[in-house]
């Protein structure tokens, strides 16, 4: 699905593993790579962590 991507991506390998990693874990969501990790917890924290210029 990414042949034609020209950016980094995730192994399906390292998706798989951390797939059964969060189904052996009981977690609900398990992002696939840092970038969507990073994206998760991000939202986690609110709005103003992802954009500090909006707190005044």
């Amino acid at each position: 699905m990414a042949a034609d991507v020209d950016a980094p991506t995730s192994s399906p390998q390292d998706v798989a593993a951390l797939a059964l990693g969060g189904v052996e874990s009981g977690a609900y969501e398990v992002p696939p790579d840092d970038l969507s990790q990073r994206v998760k917890a991000g939202l986690a924290t609110g709005i103003e962590t992802l954009h500090p210029q909006l707190v005044k």
